[in-house]
């Protein structure tokens, strides 16, 4: 029995049962110690699975917890990545810098395309809104902006950012 899988020996227990069961000869004594060994043989098979399981599911658990903390880690490297890039913008574009060129990188502002800004959402005109929700829709208000119209509490801004090759 050594080496067979839990299915193997089910298979082996059922193909017993049917070839001893149909042996009228057979004493009632040796048919129930045959199906006690057999079932003896996958109820520690058995065991062994569910042990093998529990194990899985230990690591499974580690694992979660260790994505867990890489993805805490991975925040935080990115909200410190943008607070650097915020840092190196604002002190460039202080002292009129616009690139820099240095062996290991290449630094330079650029222009962000142009976004809406809403200083104020009560005062947006309601053909603006979208349904359902009730939300802005920002690229009407962006065109109706380029094409010179007046949106009472929505701007055009055009930011820079950094840009590291």
């Amino acid at each position: 029995m050594i080496g067979m899988t839990l299915y193997q020996l089910s298979d082996q227990y059922k193909q017993a049962y049917d070839v001893l069961s149909q042996d009228e000869n057979l004493p009632a004594e040796v048919f129930n110690d045959t199906m006690e060994g057999l079932a003896g043989d996958i109820e520690a098979k058995a065991t062994n699975v569910a042990a093998f399981i529990g194990n899985l599911e230990a690591s499974v658990g580690a694992m979660k917890e260790a994505e867990k903390r890489i993805a805490q880690r991975r925040k935080t490297a990115e909200e410190r990545v943008k607070w650097l890039k915020n840092y190196l913008l604002t002190n460039m574009q202080a002292c009129g810098i616009k690139r820099i060129d240095a062996p290991e990188y290449s630094i330079r502002l650029q222009k962000n395309p142009t976004s809406v800004q809403i200083s104020d959402a009560e005062a947006v005109p309601a053909n603006f809104y979208r349904q359902p929700p009730p939300e802005i829709d920002k690229q009407a208000v962006k065109d109706a902006l380029k094409a010179g119209e007046d949106v009472p509490g929505a701007y055009l801004e055009a930011g820079e950012r950094v840009v590291i090759k």
